[in-house]
């Protein structure tokens, strides 16, 4: 519960890499960013055009705008990554591109729910947005909205989230 208690977190987008479960071994996985320009993965990386640009916002805040840049076009350009809005998992399904960048631990448990047996792995620097419920101040019904804030952000409503959008908060 933060912001003076009128708000309460939900779950967490944690940025990660996506792999094709069969399709790569696991003691493979890069650790760090800068591991993806390893040689092995180029033309085997994908990523969301939504989902990278906010990833290099991170990078941009830790690294500085220049290694941010220098590093994005490394990546995209230098590792021939496909940057697409297009589902991901029809690409980690065929295995024509067997890491996905910039994503989230919820789409690996999405993609897996569709039928393509999908891991995550965290990086050493793990970028992640907090997610909060809250009422709008000049709601119609502010009990109502209230209760229902607070049903979201418990166990129970957390619980469901994950079951049905795969919306998960990994904290402790």
């Amino acid at each position: 519960i933060f912001f003076g208690g009128q708000a309460a977190a939900f779950h967490n987008f944690v940025y990660c890499i996506l792999y094709a479960k069969g399709k790569v071994n696991e003691a493979d996985l890069p650790n760090d960013w800068n591991d993806l320009l390893d040689p092995k993965w180029k033309g085997k990386l994908l990523a969301s055009d939504f989902l990278l640009p906010r990833l290099m916002g991170y990078f941009g805040m830790e690294w500085g705008p220049e290694k941010t840049e220098e590093w994005g076009k490394a990546v995209i350009n230098g590792q021939k990554t496909l940057v697409t809005n297009a589902p991901r998992q029809n690409f980690l399904r065929t295995g024509e591109r067997i890491l996905a960048i910039a994503e989230s631990t919820d789409e690996a448990y999405g993609f897996t729910k569709d039928g393509v047996p999908t891991g995550y792995h965290l990086m050493k620097l793990t970028p992640a947005g907090q997610f909060a419920v809250a009422t709008i101040k000049s709601s119609a019904h502010p009990a109502a909205a209230a209760l229902l804030a607070n049903w979201l952000a418990s166990e129970e409503g957390k619980k469901l989230a994950f079951e049905h959008n795969q919306e998960s908060d990994i904290r402790p």
